[in-house]
């Protein structure tokens, strides 16, 4: 239905309401193929789209300017599925400010991600969500793929920054959990396995049994400063504060 010249409605044939094929607005294949289904732009949104049952329940007047694509949906607000070997979503954010490949806001999940495991084929990685600051770094190195397997959350950062990074106010930043194998594995082939980060300069009151914590010697912290390494053996309750033995 036409509101203007250049505007249209898709109301959509309502006596065929019944078949699952049934849409407002379709593309079929045609030979030659189109090069794109859909081809659109927009100031605020290029493509806004909703699956909320009992109508509109939120004006596309209330999205944020400048995004490529708006899902909302009762349970998904965007699903993509690919074969032989594609991706399902790619996204690119350009230009000199910064801004966000994929966002992702639920009340339950912002962003899940799920792949198929591999069947041990040579080279072959896959990945339930996979980050990179470096597309030159895909594919991954044979010599890790062989190593690590297929991975939930896969994350190769450029030389100068870490591969996945954890932030929290209060829980775990990373919490890593095994039924059978190790809940954590550090490699490296230069430098340190692992880094304690030297915020304190003596063990808190407050701890839990089986943390480990190195403290800085000095006072204020120096650039340069010699470390301690603590071992919490009994955990902090109300009116006791927890006990720390010193390792080194």
């Amino acid at each position: 239905m036409a509101q203007e010249d250049s505007q249209f409605v898709a109301t959509g044939p309502i006596e065929t309401a019944s078949d699952p094929d049934f849409a407002a607005f379709s593309t079929g294949w045609t030979n030659p193929e189109f090069d794109y289904g859909a081809n659109v732009q927009g100031g605020i949104c290029g493509v806004y789209g909703t699956a909320l049952h009992g109508g509109e329940r939120r004006a596309p007047q209330n999205v944020p300017k400048g995004m490529g694509v708006c899902a909302i949906g009762i349970q998904t607000g965007l699903y993509a599925e690919t074969t032989e070997g594609g991706v399902g979503v790619r996204a690119e954010s350009v230009g000199r400010h910064s801004g966000e490949g994929v966002r992702g806001t639920g009340n339950v999940k912002g962003v899940v991600g799920v792949t198929e495991p591999s069947r041990g084929a040579e080279g072959d990685f896959r990945a339930g969500v996979f980050g990179t600051v470096n597309a030159e770094l895909e594919p991954l190195p044979p010599a890790i793929v062989r190593e690590m397997g297929d991975a939930g959350v896969a994350g190769v950062s450029s030389p100068r920054g870490p591969g996945v990074v954890g932030i929290s106010q209060s829980g775990a930043a990373i919490d890593g959990r095994s039924h059978r194998g190790p809940a954590g594995l550090f490699q490296s082939a230069h430098a340190a396995q692992i880094r304690l980060h030297l915020d304190l300069t003596e063990p808190p009151e407050q701890g839990t049994a089986g943390e480990l914590l190195a403290t800085a010697t000095s006072a204020p912290i120096s650039p340069d400063p010699e470390a301690s390494l603590w071992f919490c053996t009994k955990g902090s309750v109300p009116g006791r504060p927890a006990s720390w033995t010193r390792l080194a």
